[in-house]
C-alpha cells in the first residue's frame, strides 16, 4: 500500500523494548527522546516490553505507554544470541504486532529503537497499513541488527536484508554503523547519521563548590576521578580500560576510576584489577540510580 500523507503534526509510535531508566543507554535515551518530543507537542505513543524486577521509574503522563507481554519477563538483557532470547524477542514482536494493528488509526510513523527481530517481523504489516518506518541502529558487529546480517546468515541473511529495505530511514549513531548499513545495501539516501545525544540539563560541568559537596556526599577519595558507566559485558571494553588505567596510575598515582554498573564479567574484571595492583585505584559502586551525580 502507498504510504499515506503525513499529518502537519506527525503522529508517532515508538517501539522501544528497553524503555526504562535502569536498562542502559538505549532505554534511557528512548525515554528521554520520547518525553522531549511530547513536550514539543508531538502526538506520540510508546510500545515497550513488559518486564518485572526493575527499580521504580517515573514515566511522563504525556506519553501513553503500552506494555507488550513477552516470555521471561525477569530477563532484561536479550543482547546475546541464544534460543531463549530469540523466543523472548519473537513473543514481544507478536504482541507488538497486535498493538500496532489496534492503534493503526492513531499513528503515521513507527520509530523502532533497534533494527532486529521486532522490526523484521513488523515491516510488511506496517507497509500494508501505509505507514512510514524509522529504525535506529545503535550496535555494530553483533549480528543482531541491520548492517550486520547479510554476511552472517547466508540465504536467511539476504532475506532479512530484503525485508529491511522497506524501511524508510535508518538512523546510525556512528560512522561505523552508517558505513555498515550502506555496505549492506540500504542506500546512502536512506541512512542518516545522528550521534547519541547528551542532555546538558543533567550532564554538565559542576562548579568547585558543587564538586566538593558531591565528593563528600558520595564519600569519594581525593584527587582526580574518572567514571565509566555501563554494563560489564565484553563489548563495553572495560578490560581494555583497566589495562590502560594501570598505565595512568603509574603516571598519576592520585587518580581513581569509578566503574558504575553490573554484569556477567564483574568477577573476572575484579580479578583483573587485583592482578594489575589497582585495588586502591578502582572502585566498583555497582548499579546506581544517581549516575548524574
Amino acid at each position: 500500500m502507498k504510504a499515506r500523507p503525513i499529518h502537519e503534526h506527525p503522529r508517532v509510535v515508538v517501539v522501544a523494548p528497553l524503555y526504562h531508566d535502569s536498562l542502559g543507554g538505549v532505554g534511557r535515551q528512548a525515554k528521554a527522546l520520547t518525553e522531549k518530543l511530547a513536550q514539543m507537542g508531538v502526538d506520540i505513543r510508546v510500545i515497550a516490553r513488559r518486564m518485572s524486577g526493575l527499580p521504580p521509574c517515573r514515566f511522563s503522563r504525556a506519553v501513553p505507554l503500552y506494555r507488550a507481554p513477552a516470555l521471561r519477563a525477569r530477563v532484561h538483557n536479550l543482547e546475546d544470541k541464544s534460543l531463549p532470547n530469540l523466543l523472548s524477542s519473537v513473543s514481544f514482536s507478536l504482541a507488538t504486532a497486535g498493538l500496532l494493528w489496534r492503534l493503526r488509526d492513531h499513528y503515521d510513523i513507527v520509530h523502532f529503537h533497534g533494527a532486529s527481530v521486532p522490526l523484521l517481523m513488523n515491516v510488511m504489516p506496517l507497509k500494508a497499513y501505509g505507514k512510514r518506518i524509522i529504525a535506529k541502529v545503535a550496535a555494530a558487529n553483533l549480528g543482531t541488527e541491520a548492517g550486520d546480517l547479510k554476511t552472517r546468515y547466508g540465504p536467511a541473511g539476504h532475506l532479512m536484508v530484503g525485508l529491511l529495505k522497506q524501511v524508510d530511514r535508518f538512523i546510525a549513531t556512528s560512522r561505523e554503523i552508517e558505513n555498515a548499513l550502506v555496505a549492506e545495501g540500504y542506500g546512502a539516501e536512506r541512512v542518516v547519521r545522528i550521534p547519541n545525544f547528551i542532555d546538558l540539563s543533567i550532564f554538565h560541568p559542576a562548579g568547585e563548590d558543587e564538586k566538593e559537596r558531591l565528593r563528600s556526599k558520595l564519600v569519594l577519595p581525593p584527587g582526580r576521578l574518572a567514571v565509566c558507566s555501563g554494563r560489564l559485558v565484553a563489548r563495553k571494553g572495560v578490560a581494555v580500560l583497566l589495562e590502560a588505567w594501570a598505565k595512568v596510575v603509574r603516571e598519576q598515582p592520585d587518580t581513581t576510576l569509578l566503574i558504575l554498573g553490573d554484569g556477567p564479567l564483574k568477577p573476572a574484571l575484579h580479578q583483573q584489577a587485583r592482578n594489575l595492583g589497582l585495588e586502591e585505584r578502582v572502585r566498583w559502586p555497582g548499579l546506581v540510580t544517581n549516575v548524574a551525580e
